[in-house]
């Protein structure tokens, strides 16, 4: 059995921290001394960016949607005239490991040092290493859920294991110790394909704020679905289901944040993470400088390694106490009782 770790992180609304935590995550277990591959499965191409990858030209790179769409299909020398070539490489391991290499990237950002240069001090930009890997995404991926459409193996259900058997074939090539995947907020055949592929469970990372806290309901709701379609399938795969919820821009001097947490912990069945993510205009700052969160907030380095360290051990729990499947009445019934009471 492979040692890697298959997580999505995922919520239907926007604007929640998703790209924010897979990143921040991923650099926490990597201080960890855990190898790490992150998957942009989201057509906006977020984390792409946020990890300084295809800034200057989209079409540049090759990555997620390339290796999906090879996996669907032949594509002609006239629709893609350099992936044309890479044809023959999904059909053997070998070739597929080829494939690997083009799509995967190490991302990078740079890092001010002071150097001796011809005998003078002088600040430098050095470019360094994230510390793990990246298979990204550009806005072509938006196309993928019409080829998925197109095609025949979509019938059945089958058409949301795609990414599965990417990630499945990804893991025989190398095995990570994690594999994290960033998401679209929706929940459309491309987030079912993220979801069916993270079979150790969904991470939900939310806001402080009732439209964010509501939304969740629905996503544990399809969660569950996926999860009983995936064990009755000829072959089972058995799904861990929902990690926790992870609370995000949170302030504990905030009494409304506290009353929040506090009503998520009575209504949800399952983990709300103790670590929280602090609020920070450094989560901006660090944006503009090509440089992760952690990476200019101490606080939130801080923070994130915790998370980690409560991920795993969550997952360790959760491998314990074997799959469960959980089901929510609508999350509208949450209360969020009035913080001055």
């Amino acid at each position: 059995m492979s040692k890697t770790k298959v997580i999505t992180i995922s919520n239907q609304k926007g604007g929640v921290g998703k790209t924010t935590t897979v990143a921040n995550l991923a650099y926490a277990l990597t201080q960890m001394g855990n190898d790490v591959l992150c998957i942009d499965f989201d057509s906006q191409a977020s984390l792409t960016n946020y990890l300084n990858v295809g800034l200057e030209d989209d079409k540049s790179y090759f990555g997620v949607y390339e290796m999906m769409l090879l996996s669907l299909r032949k594509v002609t020398r006239s629709e893609y005239p350099e992936l044309a070539a890479y044809n023959a490489l999904i059909e053997t391991e070998e070739g597929f490991a080829k494939l690997c290499e083009v799509c995967i990237h190490r991302p990078t950002y740079l890092a001010r040092e002071v150097q001796t240069i011809d005998g003078k001090r002088r600040v430098v930009d050095v470019e360094r290493e994230f510390g793990f890997d990246l298979l990204p995404s550009h806005l072509f991926l938006a196309d993928y859920s019409l080829e998925l459409s197109r095609s025949a193996s979509s019938r059945g259900g089958a058409g949301a294991l795609r990414l599965y058997y990417v990630v499945q074939r990804i893991i025989n090539w190398h095995e990570y110790d994690y594999i994290l995947i960033d998401t679209n907020p929706s929940l459309e055949i491309m987030t079912m394909n993220a979801i069916c592929a993270a079979t150790d469970g969904v991470l939900v990372p939310t806001n402080l704020d009732l439209l964010s806290t509501r939304g969740v309901g629905n996503l544990v709701n399809k969660i569950g679905e996926i999860q009983e379609l995936l064990l009755h399938m000829p072959e089972p795969i058995i799904h861990m289901g929902v990690i926790g919820i992870l609370l995000n821009l949170y302030s504990e001097r905030r009494k409304v944040d506290t009353t929040i947490q506090s009503n998520l912990n009575t209504f949800y069945p399952f983990r709300i993470l103790q670590q929280t993510i602090p609020e920070s205009v450094d989560a901006k700052r660090a944006v503009l400088g090509g440089l992760i969160y952690s990476q200019v907030h101490k606080k939130a380095a801080a923070q994130y390694l915790a998370v980690a360290e409560e991920l795993e051990a969550t997952l360790a729990l959760m491998k314990q106490e074997g799959q469960k499947i959980q089901y929510l009445e609508s999350a509208s019934d949450l209360k969020i009782a009035d913080p001055g009471e």
